[in-house]
């Protein structure tokens, strides 16, 4: 079939290399402090800006929104809301051992996005540092906010032990136990290779910084991916916030998948977070809400659709029969709840594609020469830069 037109022009920061490091606990740090800097536009040691470039692979200027820090702490040093980077070097990253015990965090904002997202370093719970657990009880490791954190934004101010929180029932957790973890461990991120190894990152977003998206690559497979974007079409019925995304706020949605073992299953992201704000004045106990939605994978070129259900046998797609060609299968997020089921938005410029078992693997790119313009990431199809992807 022929290749899809694109809707953004795209940004690319792609074959970012994370060294062998000493320790797990090292590996950990170093990519979480990777992601943090590769969201501000920075290298993955905060030396320097990154180089972006274009679907070409020529330079090209940056997004036009980066994500800027408003919070951060380095385990002894914090500061909430006041725009400052406390994490500029390795060592102020660290990984605490303990409820409310000293850690890294930080919480960053996209105004593009119009969403702010933060994360931090813990373990609670899972017993050792190769895993990113949850801050403090409760709490994700990933979250999302549209109203921001701290007490200037309704929330709690973070401390050296404890990262800062939005106003109560306007955080989204992006990354815990439950649905959004992978497998029975939740923290564990990257997953738990018992041998240490190099990483790959890759990073794209759009142009005009309303969509990112972060990859991590370790022994030819994608093990943790990050989506953070506004939707495309979004499906707006006002007087419903609780069941639709809500007219006086932008759509917004926030994945974070890791792997459990050596590479992801058959789709790397099963389940997609909705969060939406009411205006100030709306009532308090309606500010915002969180709602589980699922993406649709296209089964065939006709265009059958299916939920993707983790209890229930994957639909997978196929080469066609017909053609002999690979469809390049739409995202989008559908609304289950009774009375409001429908599509609600796309996914922009992303498609289901093929997993390992049928022939394609993360590296892979399409058309298959050296323009490269689309490439494979798990069972993902994205935009590509023309560059031989690294995985390894």
């Amino acid at each position: 079939m022929a290749l899809p037109t694109l809707v953004k022009t795209w940004r690319f920061c792609v074959n970012n290399n994370i060294p062998v490091a000493s320790s797990l606990d090292e590996t950990h740090r170093n990519i979480w402090w990777a992601i943090y800097n590769l969201l501000r536009g920075r290298n993955t040691l905060n030396t320097a800006a990154v180089t972006w470039t274009d679907s070409a692979g020529s330079g090209a200027a940056a997004p036009s929104a980066l994500w800027t820090t408003r919070s951060s702490c380095n385990s002894v040093t914090f500061g909430n809301n006041n725009n400052i980077d406390n994490l500029l070097t390795l060592s102020d990253i660290v990984h605490s051992s303990g409820i409310s015990t000293p850690r890294s965090w930080y919480a960053l904002e996209n105004t593009a996005v119009g969403a702010y997202f933060t994360s931090a370093m813990g373990d609670e719970g899972f017993g050792s540092s190769p895993y990113l657990g949850l801050p403090t009880p409760g709490l994700s490791a990933f979250r999302a906010s549209l109203r921001g954190y701290g007490t200037a934004n309704g929330g709690t101010n973070g401390n050296a032990g404890d990262p800062p929180l939005a106003a109560s029932g306007e955080d989204i957790p992006l990354f815990s136990s439950g649905p959004a973890s992978i497998s029975s461990a939740a923290g564990a991120w990257l997953g738990v290779p018992t041998v240490l190894f190099p990483h790959k990152i890759h990073v794209m977003a759009s142009s005009d910084g309303r969509t990112w998206r972060l990859f991590v690559c370790r022994n030819g497979h994608v093990v943790f991916f990050l989506n953070l974007e506004v939707p495309q079409n979004p499906v707006v019925i006002p007087g419903a916030p609780d069941r639709t995304w809500n007219g006086y706020d932008k759509p917004f949605i926030g994945w974070v998948k890791g792997s459990a073992a050596e590479g992801l299953s058959q789709n790397p992201v099963q389940y997609a977070y909705w969060l939406s704000s009411l205006k100030a004045a709306a009532t308090s106990s309606a500010n915002a809400t969180t709602n589980t939605l699922k993406t649709t994978q296209t089964v065939s070129l006709g265009g059958e659709r299916s939920v993707i259900d983790p209890s229930a046998p994957l639909w997978r797609i196929g080469v066609s029969e017909l053609t002999n060609s690979r469809p390049f299968a739409p995202i989008s997020v559908i609304n289950e709840n009774p009375g409001y089921r429908g599509r609600m938005g796309i996914l922009t410029d992303i498609w289901w594609g093929n997993d390992s078992d049928l022939g394609v693997s993360t590296g892979d790119t399409y058309p298959a020469d050296t323009s490269r313009q689309f490439a494979a990431l798990g069972t993902f199809i994205l935009p590509w830069n023309g560059t031989v992807m690294q995985t390894t």
